[in-house]
Parts: structure tokens; C-alpha cells; sequence
């Protein structure tokens, strides 16, 4: 990773956290866009303040150190089906306090303005990343399970970012000519972004 090149960025090899904390933080960034879309509209200051959480998960991601254990074989399957439909949950509880939050925003006089269009910055920068890791991730999982009301779980978690065809494509298309050049989800050799 790009954290291997700045002295001093890894932690101490001798620190080694229980492998299911990982799986738990994945909570931690949800659960505070949820903290603050439904505390919200937010004084400048405020909203300022409620971006930290996220600067300290993308510094953490990038400073941190590698995670090259795998999950122990003996791992219970309901820690990561409770991680799943928990997450499926917080990304409706999110949509939901978005709506709310954004219908109390006021557009009166400069100051309000000001402060509503930070606060609609901070909602664009800190829920889309939200709805990336939290909402397609765990979505794409559960559209692959085999149980029928998991599959239905995650197409409804995919509707509530506008991307239900995401489970045809990605089924479909992307599965049936993964790595052809037919598959428009593979990067060709060389190619960037």
C-alpha cells in the first residue's frame, strides 16, 4: 500500500486487534452519518466537525497497517449475516434521515443559506462514500445469497440508491463475460480509471 512508503505509518507489529473488530467498524461510519442526519440541520462549526469521523476512517485506511489474516474457520456465520442486515438497516435509516434533514434546511437569509448548502456538501461528500461502502457493498452480497428473501434484501437495499439494475447487470453481464471483453465492469490490461 501507499502507507508502506511513510516511516512510522504501520502500527506496531506487536498490536494485533481480534479479527472481528474489523468487520465491526464497519459500523462505526454509518452509524455517525446517522448520528448526524438525524441531529441535523447543523451551525457551520457543527457540520464541520461531524466530517471527522470520516477523515480519521480514510486516514486510518490509508496510514493503516495491511490486514493479511483471514477469518478463522471456526467464525460464526451470524456475526457476518447480522453485520449484513444490519448495515441493509442503517442504509434505509440513512435514506430516511437524509429526506428529513434536508427538508428542514432553510434558504432565508444568507447565513441560512450558508449554512444549508455546507450542510447539503457534507451530506453529498459523507453519504455518497456512506452509500458506496455501506450500501452497495453489502447489497452486492446479498443479491448472490440463495435464500429468496436475502436476494430480496438486497435488491431493496439496492433500490434505495437508485441502482436496482445494478443486480441484473452485475449478474447477468458481468458474471457471464467476467474478464471478456464484453464484460463492461472488467479493466483492460493497463487500464486506469
Amino acid at each position: 500500500t501507499l502507507a508502506q512508503g511513510f516511516p512510522g505509518a504501520r502500527l506496531s507489529a506487536g498490536v494485533r486487534l481480534p479479527w472481528w473488530l474489523g468487520y465491526t467498524l464497519s459500523l462505526f461510519f454509518p452509524l455517525s452519518i446517522f448520528g448526524y442526519l438525524a441531529s441535523g440541520p447543523h451551525i457551520a462549526w457543527a457540520t464541520l466537525a461531524w466530517t471527522i469521523p470520516m477523515w480519521i476512517l480514510v486516514a486510518g485506511d490509508y496510514f493503516g497497517p495491511d490486514e493479511t489474516r483471514q477469518v478463522p474457520e471456526a467464525a460464526p456465520a451470524w456475526f457476518f449475516d447480522g453485520l449484513l442486515y444490519t448495515l441493509a438497516l442503517l442504509q434505509w435509516a440513512n435514506v430516511l434521515a437524509m429526506g428529513l434533514m434536508v427538508s428542514r434546511l432553510t434558504f432565508d437569509t444568507g447565513e441560512h443559506v450558508f449554512q444549508s448548502v455546507l450542510d447539503l456538501l457534507a451530506i453529498r461528500l459523507m453519504v455518497g462514500a456512506n452509500f458506496t461502502c455501506a450500501g452497495l457493498c453489502p447489497a452486492h452480497e446479498l443479491i448472490h445469497r440463495r435464500n429468496r428473501w436475502q436476494r430480496r434484501l438486497g435488491r431493496a437495499t439496492l433500490v434505495s440508491l437508485c441502482y436496482d439494475h445494478f443486480a441484473v447487470a452485475h449478474k447477468r453481464v458481468h458474471h457471464a463475460k467476467l474478464g471478456t471483453w464484453d464484460d463492461p465492469a472488467t479493466a483492460r490490461e493497463g487500464e486506469d480509471f
